[in-house]
């Protein structure tokens, strides 16, 4: 290679460092996606607006929340005291026809109820449930500690809660493949809290 080509290289692989940080890594830009976060069942009101604050700060991304949505009797497995995730995925496709026929929504719906996916036998339990790139559903119920007897710490529960919201908008949003590096967020995958604790808060 010519010494006039060697620089050029150089120069496109520095200015391709410089736009990624100084680490290296791609930094995601805003997508065109219109992004909603909503809560199905109850959930603490200042959640959505902390999350909307903190991605509009960390990704310059734009979450519109939603109103509340109330759970559906069809929803719920009695015999397992679990939300059925498809159900909950079934259930925001109909309450939401708007987002539903538009290509670039994404939706998210956030819940405090214990979550299972019906498709997945072997699984208890799931935090997250993702259905046709367009619409998911993340349970922080397995992420407060005091559902596993502990002391309750809302600063935990919150950054799991942020962590697999995190994920699912670098899957969903930019299209970014899951990770085998235990440093980003898209580390899968996630079966435990085990490994949701272990994991970065950056793609």
């Amino acid at each position: 290679m010519s010494a006039a080509r060697t620089l050029v290289a150089l120069a496109a692989l520095l200015a391709l460092l410089a736009a990624g940080g100084a680490d290296g890594q791609p930094r995601p830009v805003v997508p065109g996606a219109r992004v909603y976060l909503v809560p199905v069942g109850q959930l603490p009101e200042q959640w959505v607006g902390d999350l909307v604050g903190y991605y509009r700060t960390k990704l310059k991304l734009v979450l519109q929340p939603l109103p509340p949505l109330p759970l559906d009797r069809g929803a719920l497995d009695y015999a397992r005291q679990q939300v059925v995730a498809e159900e909950v995925i079934a259930l925001l496709k109909r309450r939401l026809p708007k987002q539903v026929a538009d290509p670039g929504a994404v939706v998210i719906g956030l819940t405090t109820y214990d979550m299972y996916i019906r498709g997945v036998p072997s699984w208890e339990w799931a935090f997250a449930f993702r259905a046709d790139g367009h619409f998911a559903v993340v349970s922080s119920a397995r992420m407060d500690p005091a559902n596993w007897g502990e002391r309750g710490d809302a600063l935990r529960l919150r950054t799991r809660l942020r962590k697999m919201l995190s994920k699912n908008l670098g899957i969903m949003v930019y299209d970014l493949p899951q990770s085998r590096d235990r440093r980003s967020v898209l580390y899968g995958p996630i079966l435990s809290l085990a490994d949701l604790d272990s994991i970065g808060e950056d793609f």
